[in-house]
């Protein structure tokens, strides 16, 4: 082999890398190497590269300029090129498409090679049609095809399926100009494609309509979810913003489609939270704020409305002193009081109308400063009846074997604390000071540690969960924090399961922290009016340890009897636990005022004796047991700590009166 035979067959291995990886840029030079060189007998290799190569849709036209110079230079060119796209667009129903960004340039590419004339045989139509049949029959639900098909509607369109794009033909009415049609293939076969296409175009419009509804719903479960808890996950976040970013450029590509086959997409239905950009990024924790201070701001304007008309309400009452509608005139009054518990009516307005009141001190103005509605009086026979049915239902109670079986809250408290403090010595290593702490599960945090201050609203919205909202519940050590924490549950904890743990944990408190029932029992009248339940389980837990420790007699576990008689009272403060069921509670302790029972009889009246006392109804029943109680002292050869307790006890619920000149009476 001479020199330029080994010249020219280096050449034609350049040429043919060139062609595997073409460029617009590389047209002129290979331009140049096909006029110097003879590659009739490389043809095949040739038209392989050109359907390989895997160009740009800016390359199509250099591209198309170089198989005309090929066609034009070698007879049997078209044919061995027609083959080899034969073998490269030939697909299987089955099969996926691997490749569709080449595969939509080279869709262009064959279709420019027909209309440009390298390409006359008839099969070269039926592939092309073969290929458009099965890109769309086959992609009618999740049109993974779309842009293929809009690149062919765009560049070939005219020629296939005679599309005139909707803004042409605008332009062509507004300016009366004849579209000039292409005449490449028949017109009967140019309205087969584009129906082909078009109903592909409607099973696109489907497939919107259908993932929008799917994305409302999904959205609607996000805020179902943080208003429940509190918190979204971020997986439900991301997958949030793949549907919305999903159905964007589906909607889009849906509209470059009808702008290129002149149809109308259908209205999508759209929701103010799903097109809202900033709601699907993660900022729905400040749409629940803003929808609380909205809420605020409603609840703030129908307030001011009705103080303002229970105002002028009184003010006719008191100016017309008639003595007619004493209901009515009561009703005001009240309705005014209840306000002023909640800071909705103001101190000094209401200061203004007692004033008013006892400027003119008679008739009806004398029950609308003291007296209360007959409905809220309970006769003294009433109380006598329900306390009676209750000793009577307590008597017919099966006091075997298995009433023993009730739960007792000490014993689960020491076997839970003891878990977990051998847990504890297990995981960590601590010098111990020898004091033993009493720690319910329930309110011990991970870590040993504790952020003070309660209940912190970010912490929620960052997802510190029920557990951690529990955990904190026994920090709430003041008014502010017990409200705000009840507020809280009911906007990010309020679902079945919650609602049951936080009955635990309002059972389960630790016996020393007296100083916290109280504020719990609050936390339970907060919630009251929303969940029911939760006060409702509590009470009925509460009852049924007090029945287990006066059944029981035994003489441990004060603590926990001091605990749940204490509990019962501040919820009575409340009117969370029935009247008539305390007086009951107080007869049982009195019928055996022995040991224990004193004590849990003397922390009973010392947390809500002195307002059954005060309070009209269960006046008479009260004093009747302090006395009765007094009577007991006198009798029975009680322990002088004993003694002390029932005298404190006794003087808390009716302490003396105090005389004009400073000398202290004595108790009524």
């Amino acid at each position: 082999m001479n020199y330029e035979d080994q010249a020219a067959s280096c050449r034609k291995s350049l040429v043919y890398t060139k062609l595997k990886n073409f460029t617009s840029q590389q047209l002129d030079s290979l331009l140049k190497d096909l006029s110097l060189l003879n590659l009739s007998k490389y043809m095949s290799e040739v038209t392989s590269a050109l359907v390989d190569v895997k160009l740009k849709l800016t390359d199509v036209p250099s591209a198309l300029i170089l198989c005309s110079e090929l066609h034009r230079v070698y007879s049997d060119f078209a044919k061995l090129f027609f083959d080899a796209w034969s073998r490269s667009l030939t697909m299987k129903r089955d099969e996926k498409i691997v490749n569709s960004s080449k595969l939509r340039v080279d869709l262009r590419f064959y279709g420019d090679l027909i209309s440009s004339g390298v390409f006359q045989n008839k099969e070269a139509f039926c592939l092309l049609g073969n290929v458009l049949t099965f890109l769309i029959s086959t992609d009618k639900e999740e049109h993974n095809n779309l842009s293929i098909i809009i690149s062919f509607c765009k560049y070939c369109g005219e020629d296939y399926a005679g599309l005139v794009p909707k803004h042409i033909q605008v332009l062509a009415r507004k300016y009366n100009v004849e579209v000039p049609k292409s005449d490449l293939i028949p017109h009967e076969k140019q309205r087969t494609v584009k129906l082909l296409l078009v109903d592909y175009f409607q099973s696109l419009c489907r497939h919107i309509l259908k993932e929008n509804s799917e994305l409302k719903n999904f959205e609607k479960q996000n805020l179902r979810i943080l208003q429940s808890k509190g918190e979204l996950r971020q997986e439900r976040r991301d997958q949030f913003e793949n549907l919305m970013a999903s159905l964007r450029k589906l909607t889009q590509s849906a509209e470059t489609f009808a702008e290129l086959i002149a149809e109308t997409l259908p209205e999508i239905p759209k929701d103010k939270c799903v097109t809202d950009e900033t709601n699907s990024t993660g900022e729905s924790d400040e749409l629940m704020m803003m929808t609380g201070q909205k809420l605020f701001r409603f609840v703030e304007h129908i307030s001011s409305d009705l103080v303002n008309m229970l105002k002028n309400d009184f003010k006719y009452h008191t100016k017309k002193k008639d003595q007619i509608n004493i209901e009515s005139k009561i009703k005001n009054v009240r309705y005014i009081g209840e306000l002023v518990k909640f800071k909705l009516y103001s101190k000094i307005e209401v200061l203004y109308c007692l004033k008013v009141l006892l400027n003119d001190f008679a008739h009806h103005h004398v029950e609308m400063v003291s007296t209360p509605t007959s409905e809220e009086i309970i006769s003294e026979d009433k109380i006598d009846e329900e306390i009676n049915k209750l000793t009577q239902e307590d008597e017919c109670t099966n006091t075997g074997p298995n009433d023993m079986e009730a739960v007792d809250i000490e014993d689960k408290e020491d076997e839970d604390k003891e878990k977990k403090e051998g847990k504890e010595k297990e995981e960590v290593k601590e010098k111990d000071d020898g004091k033993e702490k009493e720690q319910s599960p329930v309110t011990s945090e991970p870590g040993g540690g504790g952020l003070g201050g309660g209940i912190n609203v970010n912490n929620v919205v960052k997802g510190g969960g029920i557990d951690t909202f529990l955990a904190n519940l026994y920090k709430c050590e003041n008014r502010e924090m017990i409200d705000n924490a009840a507020v809280e549950f009911i906007m990010y904890y309020n679902t079945r399961t919650n609602r049951k743990k936080l009955t635990s944990t309002l059972l389960f408190v630790p016996r020393t922290r007296l100083d916290l029932l109280p504020f719990l029992s609050r936390f339970v009248a907060i919630l009251h009016p929303f969940q029911p339940d939760i006060s409702s389980d509590l009470v009925n837990m509460l009852k049924n340890d007090f029945k287990y420790h006066t059944k029981k007699k035994d003489q441990i576990n004060i603590e926990s009897k001091i605990k749940n008689v204490r509990y019962i009272g501040e919820l009575v403060k409340f009117k969370l636990y029935s009247k008539i069921e305390v007086l009951y509670c107080l007869k049982v302790l009195l019928n055996d005022f022995a040991h224990h029972h004193v004590e849990m009889c003397c922390h009973l009246l010392e947390t809500c004796g002195r307002y059954l006392y005060r309070n009209k109804d269960t006046h008479p029943r009260i004093k009747v047991y302090l006395e009765q109680m007094i009577r007991k002292k006198t009798v029975l050869n009680l322990d002088a700590r004993y003694n002390m307790m029932i005298e404190n006890a006794f003087y808390y619920v009716n302490p003396p009166e105090v005389n004009a000149n400073g000398g202290v009476g004595q108790a009524t």
